[in-house]
């Protein structure tokens, strides 16, 4: 099966200045340029980052919750009292 595919100049490219919303929206429309195994390689690891960026935003709550804490004990400890 053959595909015909029209190709600009420069495809519109986001420079590295871009949100990562408007690099993944340029990712769909021209999705169709990659093969079904690219694509499914691509999905795997942004699936990969998605569950890391998950664990990491985690981590960020459990901290700032840690640091709440300790600024709570503190604060008693010196008899300020909010």
């Amino acid at each position: 099966m053959e595909k015909t595919v029209e190709v600009t100049p420069n495809l519109n490219l986001i420079s590295c200045g871009g949100s990562v919303a408007a690099l993944e929206k340029w990712l769909e429309e021209y999705s169709g340029l990659l093969s079904i195994e690219k694509l499914n390689e691509i999905k795997k690891k942004s699936t990969s980052l998605k569950e890391a960026e998950s664990r990491l935003c985690l981590r960020r709550v459990n901290l700032i919750a840690e640091q709440g804490k300790l600024m709570d004990e503190a604060m008693n400890a010196s008899g300020i009292d909010i």
